[in-house]
């Protein structure tokens, strides 16, 4: 004779082994949290000093096809920079710089966490293509990257992930 113990229909977990399931992923979620938090970090300064150089390419050929020098501006408010344009009237003996009336001439806040650093206050773009030379470094505290018009003539480069 034969003892059964229980229905063989009911197939089941314990609730044993549900919670050292729970136990177990909570422990490799616990380990993987911190490479998520740096890994946004890097991101979000990726994304920082891009929409930079982008604005800044922006500039240049804007300043190309109206045949008006563009200047970024970064000596606001820390941690924001702002593109404007010369004024068009031509009576005036000096270039004087308005804000452009779109989305592009908004002044741009940096993500939180993200600092700017620049070697001038500002840096123009002139209707012949060419460039003022400047450097933009934004950093996280731990690692910076770097938009840099010194390599060659007309053009953005971002050099990024540079360890501090």
């Amino acid at each position: 004779m034969t003892l059964r113990t229980g229905n063989p229909q009911n197939k089941a977990f314990t609730l044993i082994e549900l919670l050292l399931v729970l136990i177990i992923l909570g422990v490799i979620a616990g380990m993987t949290a911190p490479f998520f938090g740096e890994s946004y970090n890097l991101m979000a300064l990726r994304g920082a000093s891009d929409d930079a150089a982008n604005l800044m390419r922006y500039a240049q050929s804007q300043a190309g096809l109206r045949g008006l020098t563009y200047q970024m501006i970064f000596s606001g408010d820390p941690g924001t920079y702002q593109l404007r344009r010369a004024s068009t009237a031509k009576w005036q003996k000096q270039e004087i710089f308005e804000n452009i009336p779109a989305a592009s001439g908004r002044a741009i806040k940096l993500p939180a966490g993200i600092t700017l650093t620049s070697e001038k206050n500002n840096m123009k773009f002139f209707p012949d293509g060419s460039i003022e030379k400047n450097r933009v470094t934004f950093s996280n505290g731990k690692k910076s990257s770097v938009v840099s018009t010194y390599e060659q003539r007309g053009y953005v480069f971002v050099f990024s992930g540079e360890d501090q």
